[in-house]
């Protein structure tokens, strides 16, 4: 399982662990891609406005039930 905390402190090495995972090691050009991305990512996050769920025609009670489990299990 890949926590979203855990992705988010540390892309790359959380990705390197579901390649290993796979059996495929990562390389040099994995390591300046990630990086690439990961500084992307993070000029975008800056930008980004939180979602409601109104917007998507959903509610907050509604998401909290739908996704219980999950919430749960990963305490979120």
């Amino acid at each position: 399982d890949l926590r979203f905390d855990d992705l988010v402190a540390d892309p790359a090495g959380q990705v390197r662990a579901v390649l290993a995972f796979a059996g495929v090691t990562a390389t040099p050009m994995f390591d300046r891609v990630v990086a690439t991305f990961v500084a992307g990512t993070a000029r975008e996050a800056r930008r980004a406005r939180p979602f409601q769920p109104a917007e998507f025609g959903l509610s907050r009670r509604e998401l909290h039930s739908r996704y219980a489990v999950y919430r749960t299990r990963y305490g979120v």
